[in-house]
């Protein structure tokens, strides 16, 4: 869905991303991560067909953005750190100047844009003033005017800004919804935490011309995971129990065998088929889940050897 070959992108006197490379599958959420200066907001704009590249090639969709960078946009949603609103305006007609931008009337109506409103949790303030929202409203409006004409990708520059942790939650929540509609979305956040639950790659910018693209979820049904077993009290035999399991792999036990990590093959129906018989072996289970990706972690050990970032500057 987007490939990006030998990127450069310069402002004068300064190379901001040198010949760099990488490719994001369709319906994927990725974190695009790295340290303040390092380029990322460069990047998206790149990828939105907003600053043309010096050279190499960004493939949105399968078009590419130097060719027709406006037909472009009509499969591009991006919302930027900093943006605009027409304060004067109530958020509806906010909205409908969105929808007449994008060429949505007709068929665009009062009952879509009301649609539209109830999905960024904004119904209520529909007849108030832009310039009256909240930052946290304003935030969401962004957002409403950022994905109305349905994009097939979308790009996220700090979207969770200003938001109180009910919004965030909420914020999580439409994205992951437009992930299951087919969308493919990039997302740059300092918020490591909350990436974690919807991201399934992340993009570590970490200089001009280094990048590393890790995939922090198993897209695939049955794909290997990795689960926690928690035991009420230490049993050794555990460990031995699970290594005789064709789908358990990398098999790790924690201080005190109380708590043991695998690499589990299978889906649901193998974690449920291994529950049931560590049960029925005596072990005592109290808790078995999934361990879910750890951003900070993985992002801190990939900037352990990260050279000085040069500065961002932005147009």
């Amino acid at each position: 869905m987007i490939t990006v070959s030998d990127l450069v992108m310069e402002y004068p006197g300064h190379r901001v991303l040198d010949r760099l490379s990488f490719r994001l599958p369709q319906g994927s959420v990725t974190a695009l991560v790295g340290v303040n200066g390092v380029g990322k907001t460069t990047l998206l704009r790149a990828l939105a067909a907003l600053s043309p590249p010096l050279s190499g090639e960004v493939i949105i969709n399968g078009r590419n953005i130097r060719d027709n960078p406006r037909q472009c946009h009509r499969d591009i949603g991006y919302l930027s750190d900093f943006f605009g609103l027409y304060d004067g305006m109530s958020v509806r007609r906010c909205l409908t100047l969105t929808a007449l931008f994008h060429g949505l009337f007709p068929p665009y109506d009062d009952a879509m844009i009301e649609r539209l409103a109830a999905r960024v949790h904004l119904t209520e303030h529909l007849e108030k003033p832009a310039g009256a929202l909240s930052r946290g409203l304003r935030q969401r409006l962004g957002v409403a005017q950022a994905i109305m004409h349905r994009p097939r990708v979308m790009l996220f520059d700090e979207p969770a800004s200003g938001l109180d942790p009910l919004a965030r939650s909420q914020l999580a929540e439409l994205i992951r919804s437009l992930q299951a509609e087919g969308m493919t979305l990039v997302i740059s956040s300092h918020i490591l935490s909350e990436l974690e639950d919807y991201s399934t790659h992340m993009l570590n910018l970490r200089g001009p011309g280094e990048v590393i693209l890790e995939e922090m979820n198993a897209l695939e049904a049955g794909e290997a995971l990795r689960y926690v077993v928690v035991q009420a009290q230490p049993d050794g035999r555990l460990a031995e129990v699970l290594t005789a399991d064709e789908q358990a792999t990398e098999i790790t036990m924690q201080a005190g065998e109380r708590v043991l990590e695998l690499t589990l093959s299978g889906g649901d129906a193998a974690v449920a088929a291994l529950n049931r018989r560590l049960v029925e072996q005596g072990f005592e289970i109290c808790r078995l889940f999934e361990k879910k990706p750890d951003f900070q972690a993985a992002f801190l050990a990939q900037c352990r050897t990260n050279p000085t970032p040069g500065r961002e500057m932005s147009s």
